[in-house]
C-alpha cells in the first residue's frame, strides 16, 4: 500500500496520481482534523489499504484546501437547544444553505481536476450528517463509472420507500432499497429534512450505502429524549445529549468499520461476503402497551446529589402533632407514596411525632420531654414521642396507612406557639437520640406544622448551632417539607441542610420522593414508562436470535440455581443487572419489566453462540387522536426548521423570523414529537420570492385585515428595490402591525415573517 498525504494545494491532490482518492465530508459544526467521524473513517480506510499493498490512495477531507473554490465550512447548527425567545433569524438558514453549496462545489471541482489529470483514479466518497447531504447532492454531477463506493451516515435527506406506512415493507424484510446498508429501524422513511426521491439514481446501483442508527431522528429514526435506546445509559447525559445520542454515535457503534469492510469487498470484488454487524433485535410496541407516569422530574434542572455510601438507608420521619388543614391530605398522600416506593430501596423507617400532647396521654416507651411553651395551655405537655420502627419489606402498605390515619385523628393544635423554638428542640432531641446504625445512609425527613400566626425569629436559638453540628457529625441527609410560608426564612439558619432539600407545598410530590430515595435515572425511567406486556418469546435459529411465534407455547425457563447441566444457557444484562436462564431447547420466554436496552447472549455449554441487543421502539401510528399516550407529549417543545437549517426547539405560540432573504423562497417547518418518539404532526409553511412591488400591494390587502387571526400559513414577507415611495405604498405599510420595518431603504432591511403556532 502506498498512502500519500495531502497538503493544502491542488497539485498534492492531483499529482502524483493514485489508484483511489478517498473523500470525506464532515458534519455540522465539526472541526476539520479533530472530529471523531473523520478520524474513525480515516482510520478504518487506512486499515483496509494495509491489506491491499498493491494499491495507492490519498485521503482528502472537504474544506482542507482552497484550491477547489471556497472550502466547505460545515456550518454548525450550534447545538440546538430550547429557543429562549420568539425571534429567529433566517440568516442562519441562509448560511447553512451556502455551506452545503460550498461543499458540493468543492467536491465537484475536485472531481473535475482529478479526473482531468489522473483519468484512472477512482473515488471513494463518504459523508456524515450535513456532509452526507453534500455527497448525495454532488454525485448527481459525477460520472458513476469513476465511483467505487459512497457511504453516507446520518443523512437528513435519506429516503427509504420501504419505510412508508403503518406496516412498511421494511418491517416484513421485503422490497428493501439496495443502498440500505445498516438501518435497524424498519419505520425509517425519510430524513428530518425530507427525503430525496430518488435518493440514488439507477446508474449508482450497488454503489451507495446508507447508515442510520437507532434513535437518529436526523435521518428518520425515533426521537429519544430519555435515551432509552442508548446501551451505555450514561447518567451524565442531559435531555439534549439523549436526543442527539443516536446521531453522534456512528463511530462508537462501529459504522465506519462496517463501511470500510464494504469498500474492501468492492475493491477486491468479493461481493459474496457480508460485513460484520452487531445484531440488533427491535421490539415495536403500540403506544397503548405502556403505562406512562408523571414525567416532569426527568427534565428537572436540579443538580444531582452526591452518591450515597451504603446500600441500606435509615430514614427518620418527624411529624408534627398539628398538621396542615385537616382537609388537606398532602402530607398523608406523600408519606404513603414514599413508603410504597421505598420498598425496593433497603429502607428502615423510624417514625416520631413532635409537638403537644394531652397530659392524660401516657408517655411512650421512648419520649423526649421538653419545657412547655409559655403560650400552651397547662392541659398539654410538650415533647417528642417515638411511634414505630419498621423495615419497608416487613410492613404492609395497609398497616402503614393505618398508622398515619390514627396520627391524623389525634391533632393537638395550641394557638400562638413559638414554632422556631419547637423545631429546634425537637430536631435536637431526635438527631441526638435516634438509633442511627453505622452501616447505613442517615436520612431525616421533617414536616413542619402550619400555624397562621406571625412570630419573631430574629434571635437565633442557642440550639441551632448544635443542630448543625449534629447533622454534620452524623452525616445526615436532611429534608424539610415546609407547610408554613412564615417559616421559610427561619429554615435557612440550618446551613447544613441543602437548600435543594427544603420543599414547599408547590413542589411536586414525585420530585420530593425522588430526592429522598435518590433514585437513579434508570429507576426513574422504569417507574415512569412501564410496559404492559410482561414477556417476549425468543428463539435461536442457529444463526440469529429472533422473536418466536407468540402463538407457540414455550416451555417455562428456569433459573440457573438448578444443578442439572443445561442444553442452552441464556444471559441477559439490562442496566448492569445480569440474569441467567437455562432451557432444554433454543427458546426463551423473556420476562419484560423495563424498556431499557437488554444484551442477550445464548451459550452452548461455555461457548457463546450468538448475542444481540434487544431494543424497544414505538410503532408508527397515523391516528394520534385514538391513542392518549401517543398524542400526549412529555417533551413540551416543537422542532423548528428554516429551509434545511435546524433552528432549535420552542414552546412559543408565536414566532418571528427576521433576516429572511427576499430573493429566494423559503420553507418553515414545525414538527411535534409524541411522548414515545414518533412524529405526531408537522406544519409546513412556504414563503415565496418577494422581489416585486406588485406582489407587495396584492398580498398586503389580503393579509392585513386578518393577520391577528391567521395561523402560520401563507403569511408574507416583503422586500422592495430602491425606488421612490408612493403614498399608497406608505399607507399600506403603516397598516401593518408593529412587527417589522415600516420604511423603505436602499439597504436590505430586517424582514419579519410572523408564524403563529397553536
Amino acid at each position: 500500500m502506498r498512502s500519500l498525504s495531502l497538503t493544502t494545494n491542488a497539485t498534492s491532490v492531483t499529482q502524483p496520481c493514485v489508484d483511489y482518492l478517498v473523500v470525506f465530508a464532515r458534519g455540522s459544526g465539526e472541526e476539520l482534523h479533530t472530529n471523531i467521524d473523520h478520524q474513525a473513517f480515516s482510520r478504518a480506510i487506512s486499515e483496509i489499504f494495509h491489506k491491499l499493498p498493491q494499491y495507492s490512495y490519498k485521503y482528502y477531507q472537504l474544506g482542507e484546501s482552497s484550491s477547489f473554490g471556497q472550502p466547505y465550512p460545515a456550518i454548525g447548527i450550534e447545538d440546538p437547544k430550547v429557543i429562549s425567545g420568539a425571534i429567529l433569524s433566517g440568516g442562519k438558514a441562509y448560511a447553512f444553505g451556502r455551506s452545503v453549496k460550498a461543499g458540493i462545489n468543492e467536491l465537484t471541482n475536485l472531481y473535475q481536476q482529478v479526473t482531468k489529470t489522473c483519468p484512472n483514479t477512482q473515488f471513494i466518497l463518504s459523508g456524515y450528517s450535513q456532509g452526507a447531504m453534500v455527497i448525495t447532492y454532488a454525485i448527481r454531477h459525477l460520472n458513476p463509472d469513476k465511483i467505487i463506493y459512497i457511504a453516507n451516515f446520518g443523512d437528513p435527506k435519506l429516503y427509504l420507500p420501504e419505510g412508508k406506512g403503518i406496516m412498511p415493507d421494511a418491517c416484513k424484510n421485503i422490497n428493501l432499497s439496495p443502498y440500505r446498508q445498516n438501518i435497524p429501524d424498519c419505520y425509517v422513511e425519510h430524513g428530518l429534512l425530507g427525503g430525496l426521491d430518488p435518493y440514488v439514481y439507477t446508474k449508482y446501483h450497488q454503489k451507495v450505502g446508507a447508515w442510520c442508527n437507532i434513535a437518529d431522528f436526523i435521518c428518520g429514526s425515533t426521537f429519544d429524549p430519555f435515551g432509552l435506546s442508548d446501551p451505555t445509559q450514561n447518567s451524565k447525559n442531559n435531555i439534549f445529549a439523549n436526543i442527539f445520542n443516536g446521531h453522534v454515535s456512528y463511530s462508537r457503534r462501529g459504522a465506519y468499520q462496517e463501511a470500510a469492510q464494504v469498500i474492501y469487498q468492492k475493491i477486491t470484488q468479493r461481493s459474496n461476503q457480508s460485513p460484520t454487524q452487531e445484531q440488533t433485535l427491535i421490539h415495536y410496541y403500540h403506544p397503548e402497551q405502556l403505562n406512562i407516569g408523571p414525567l416532569s422530574k426527568l427534565y428537572s434542572n436540579r443538580p444531582q446529589p452526591s452518591k450515597r455510601s451504603h446500600i441500606n438507608n435509615e430514614l427518620v420521619i418527624m411529624l408534627p402533632t398539628y398538621l396542615t388543614d385537616p382537609g388537606d391530605a398532602r402530607e398523608y398522600l406523600l408519606l404513603n407514596q414514599l413508603f410504597d416506593k421505598s420498598y425496593n430501596h433497603h429502607f428502615h423507617i423510624h417514625l416520631y411525632q413532635y409537638g403537644f400532647f394531652p397530659t392524660s396521654l401516657p408517655d411512650s416507651p421512648i419520649y423526649f420531654s421538653q419545657k412547655l411553651d409559655q403560650n400552651a395551655p397547662a392541659s398539654y405537655k410538650q415533647g417528642v414521642r417515638y411511634i414505630v420502627s419498621m423495615y419497608t419489606t416487613d410492613m404492609s402498605s395497609e398497616s402503614w396507612d393505618q398508622i398515619l390515619k390514627i396520627l391524623r385523628g389525634r391533632i393537638y393544635n395550641p394557638p400562638n406557639i413559638n414554632l422556631p423554638r419547637l423545631l429546634d428542640h425537637s430536631l435536637y432531641d431526635v438527631i441526638s437520640n435516634a438509633p442511627w446504625t453505622t452501616k447505613a445512609n442517615h436520612l431525616l425527613f421533617l414536616l413542619t406544622p402550619n400555624q397562621t400566626i406571625n412570630f419573631n425569629y430574629d434571635n437565633k436559638e442557642p440550639l441551632t448551632d448544635l443542630i448543625n453540628q449534629q447533622i454534620k457529625k452524623k452525616q445526615l441527609s436532611t429534608f424539610i417539607y415546609n407547610f408554613n410560608p412564615s417559616l421559610s426564612k427561619y429554615l435557612k439558619i440550618y446551613n447544613t441542610v441543602d437548600s435543594e432539600n427544603i420543599f414547599d407545598t408547590n413542589h411536586d410530590p414525585d420530585d420530593i420522593i425522588q430526592r429522598i430515595l435518590q433514585e437513579n435515572r434508570t429507576q426513574q425511567l422504569n417507574q415512569l414508562l412501564r410496559p404492559r406486556f410482561d414477556s417476549l418469546d425468543l428463539k435461536y435459529n442457529g444463526q440469529d436470535i429472533l422473536f418466536n411465534n407468540p402463538a407457540r407455547r414455550l416451555k417455562r425457563s428456569v433459573n440457573t440455581d438448578s444443578v442439572t447441566r443445561p442444553s442452552y444457557r441464556w444471559t441477559t444484562n439490562q442496566s448492569g443487572e445480569t440474569r441467567e436462564y437455562i432451557t432444554q431447547d433454543p427458546n426463551l420466554r423473556l420476562r419484560i419489566d423495563s424498556l431499557l436496552p437488554n444484551l442477550i447472549q445464548i451459550y452452548d455449554h461455555k461457548e457463546v453462540l450468538q448475542q444481540t441487543n434487544l431494543v424497544f421502539l414505538p410503532k408508527k401510528i397515523y391516528e394520534p387522536q385514538t391513542s392518549k399516550n401517543l398524542d400526549s407529549t412529555i417533551f413540551p417543545y416543537r422542532l423548528v426548521i428554516i429551509d434545511d437549517y435546524i433552528a432549535g426547539f420552542t414552546n412559543q405560540k408565536r414566532l418571528i423570523f427576521k433576516n429572511v432573504d427576499p430573493t429566494a423562497p423559503h420553507t418553515i417547518r414545525e414538527i411535534k414529537f409524541s411522548s414515545l418518539g414518533r412524529i405526531v404532526s408537522q406544519k409546513i409553511n412556504s414563503i415565496p420570492i418577494q422581489n416585486k412591488i406588485e406582489s407587495l400591494t396584492q398580498k398586503l390587502s389580503n393579509t392585513t385585515q386578518n393577520i391577528a387571526q391567521q395561523n402560520i400559513s401563507n403569511t408574507q414577507t416583503t422586500y422592495t428595490k430602491n425606488t421612490e415611495t408612493s403614498p399608497n405604498l406608505v399607507s399600506l405599510i403603516n397598516k401593518l402591525p408593529n412587527c417589522g420595518v415600516k420604511k423603505r431603504s436602499p439597504l436590505p432591511q430586517i424582514q419579519y415573517f410572523n408564524a403563529y403556532f397553536y
